[in-house]
């Protein structure tokens, strides 16, 4: 009832009245021993493995009998490491004393371990002359990794400029395995800086709660602001994929728009934030899609100037399409506000840029002030649609064309289109997209844009 060895013996390596070729034959045999020691049949022999030949007739009958025995399980599983504290280094541990014995969860335990961070050498071995009583017992060995990791980036952007970053991480800080982060960012529309510090669930992975404190300084063509943020977010994956991120967090904000007085703020925001990606490659997708919810709002009575409930949804769908593929995407966001200019930029809605509305620049898009700046708006409608073809990989070509803008009122969005054509190249740290766009409401004002990295 093994579904591999139903797989092997629905491939026999002959079919009667072929040559006789011994490879095949050993091979097949080499099949069906590999298996039964991978899923624990340790115990597996041929009683019966003979090629009766009549050279007479020039036929070579085959005959198997193949005995598997009794499966093996998993013993005592011992661990040696020295970061974890005992019980924080449990959720690590699969493999568990009396379940079936497979090579498969041996691979698994190590490249969960290894997956952690906390470990460079990492070793699982089965112990097979140990078994005893048919259970096989498992020893585990893992190596603490460098504590300490630096790392830098340098890059360019139409919509950021030239951009640097510097990354400063301490992999773990006690027996918990919290860990500190510190980035710092910058680039020619902003300075970003950011210290976390985060503390992972006791009983289960993929979960942990991130405390953070950072400062940002935006540099917009129209609207410039200045921000303080110190936050606590509960981070859960659930089996299912779908990531959830409940959030409270002070915002302390400057934000000036030109042509008007300088906005001081203060919220206390609480919110909700989920999302799920699915890709048949995470580097090249070629089919996939990523769903992206966030709810967040703040109350005046609570260390708020105003009152606010904002939405946002963001979706992308790429899908193949002969020589190349489909890439859908939408997003859509709006805000309960009396008026606009009551909220900090970062909470404002824009339009235009690289993954927004190509054909206009970085947050061009937008209500305008009587001074004619573009300061954002309260409701946001973006939607794109694009076709990549694959003349010969890893070069390509698009065609594309985007909707969208920021607004305050939905009765008059006033809709925004661009159009327009790209390159594409599959590089080594993802798809390089340079694209040309094209306003439709002025052709003979095209804008360039520049992307690297995966869809999602």
């Amino acid at each position: 009832k093994d579904p591999g060895f139903r797989e092997i013996l629905s491939t026999l390596p002959y079919v009667r009245g072929e040559p006789f070729r011994h490879d095949k034959y050993a091979a097949f045999k080499g099949k069906l021993e590999d298996h039964a020691k991978s899923m624990g049949y340790l115990d597996a022999t041929f009683t019966t493995h003979e090629i009766l030949v009549d050279p007479e007739a020039g036929v070579a009958d085959v005959h198997l009998a193949f005995e598997t025995g009794s499966r093996y399980r998993f013993g005592k599983v011992t661990v040696d490491q020295s970061v974890l504290a005992d019980d924080y280094m449990e959720k690590y541990i699969l493999i568990r004393e009396g379940d079936e014995f497979s090579t498969d969860a041996l691979v698994e335990q190590q490249q969960l371990i290894q997956g952690s961070n906390y470990y460079g050498n990492v070793r699982v071995r089965a112990l097979y002359r140990e078994a005893k009583n048919r259970q096989v017992p498992v020893e585990i060995s893992a190596m603490p990794s460098k504590k300490t990791l630096y790392r830098g980036r340098i890059g360019y952007g139409t919509d950021t400029g030239f951009r640097t970053g510097f990354d400063f991480e301490r992999r773990w800080l006690d027996s918990k395995g919290s860990r500190l982060i510190a980035t710092l960012n910058y680039s020619q529309t902003e300075i970003f800086g950011n210290i976390s510090y985060i503390v992972p669930a006791k009983k289960r992975l993929n979960e942990y709660m991130r405390y953070y404190v950072s400062l940002t300084k935006e540099y917009g063509e129209d609207v410039d602001s200045q921000s303080l943020e110190v936050g606590a977010e509960y981070h859960r994956i659930r089996s299912s994929g779908w990531e959830q991120i409940l959030f409270l967090k002070y915002l302390d904000d400057v934000t000036q728009a030109a042509g008007e007085p300088e906005l001081e703020t203060q919220f206390m925001i609480a919110g909700l934030r989920m999302q799920k990606s699915v890709a048949d490659n995470p580097i090249f997708t070629r089919k996939g899609w990523l769903l992206r919810a966030e709810l967040q709002g703040a109350y005046e009575g609570f260390i708020s100037s105003e009152n606010f409930l904002q939405a946002t949804v963001f979706a992308k769908l790429i899908r193949p399409a002969g020589n190349g593929r489909v890439i859908a995407r939408s997003e859509v966001g709006s805000t309960l506000i009396d008026d606009i200019n009551l909220l900090p930029k970062s909470l404002r809605y824009f339009a235009g840029g690289d993954n927004s509305v190509r054909g206009y620049g970085y947050e061009s898009l937008g209500e305008t002030n009587a001074d004619g700046a573009v300061i954002g708006g309260k409701h946001l409608l973006v939607a794109s649609l694009e076709y990549e073809y694959t003349f010969k990989d890893p070069w390509g070509a698009a065609l594309f064309v985007d909707v969208g803008n920021a607004f305050n009122d939905w009765g008059d969005m006033s809709l925004k289109t661009g159009v327009g054509f790209g390159a594409r190249w599959k590089s080594p740290i993802g798809p390089v997209r340079v694209d040309i766009g094209f306003p439709t409401e002025d052709f003979g004002d095209p804008h360039l844009h520049l992307s690297i990295g995966p869809d999602f």
